[in-house]
């Protein structure tokens, strides 16, 4: 469960939802739960609180999921994983439900969402200690007729984080009758350092006007585009 915690976009608002009074999930174990379910809200807004506050209008103890991502990527953390909560039917007792805000029939998750799932389902299949798989809504027996999650979470979840690597390096100009050892002396960095950076420099053979490495840092910076805002109008 910690890993959970580490995640920096989850917010645990598992005892701030509304849920209908005297009523109750029933709890299993974790080692029950084998399947992660992904769904789309169905709605082209909307956010953990108003999900929960449709399924208590049904007659649910409670929000459905145990996970909401939101469209900025904020993780919602709804219920216990060891919950028995209603989003599968029959399929309830194994399953973990992640739903993403958005009807996917004419959206798209944005950027962020894609980036928090797989944050999240790596996370998950890490804390869960029988898992077996991941599936959508529509995937599972009784629900083939369901759109949901009408999007392709198995790409999504399967797509390398997109980080491009920089590196950047600070370079000394080797001057008449330089070795490594003055060098050292000159810049403060150890002959040692001097000899990772610059593998292919023989120190025997050093010539002035020759440039060598005497600092390097290396820089991870994301390329994905920013999402774009959608044109329609939610109704």
């Amino acid at each position: 469960m910690n890993g959970l915690f580490a995640l920096p976009q989850l917010k645990d608002i598992r005892h701030l939802l509304p849920t209908r009074p005297g009523q109750s999930y029933k709890k299993t174990t974790l080692q029950q739960k084998t399947h992660i379910i992904i769904h789309h809200s169905l709605t082209k807004t909307g956010s953990a609180f108003a999900f929960a506050n449709y399924h208590v209008s049904k007659g649910w103890p409670g929000i459905g999921y145990h996970f909401v991502i939101e469209q900025d990527g904020t993780i919602h953390f709804c219920n216990d994983l060891e919950t028995i909560s209603y989003h599968v039917g029959n399929h309830n007792p194994y399953c973990i439900g992640i739903c993403l805000t958005g009807d996917f029939r004419t959206q798209q998750p944005t950027n962020e969402q894609k980036q928090s799932l797989k944050a999240l389902y790596k996370t998950l299949v890490n804390i869960l200690p029988n898992y077996k798989d991941v599936k959508g809504h529509n995937e599972l027996k009784g629900y083939e007729w369901k759109q949901c999650p009408c999007f392709n979470y198995a790409q999504v979840l399967a797509e390398k984080e997109n980080i491009e690597i920089k590196e950047d390096v600070k370079l000394y100009t080797i001057e008449q009758g330089d070795t490594l050892w003055a060098i050292s002396q000159k810049t403060g960095v150890s002959v040692k350092t001097l000899l990772r950076l610059n593998p292919d420099v023989n120190p025997r053979t050093l010539q002035p006007g020759q440039q060598i490495i005497i600092e390097k840092q290396v820089k991870k910076e994301a390329t994905s585009p920013p999402s774009q805002p959608s044109n329609q109008t939610p109704k």
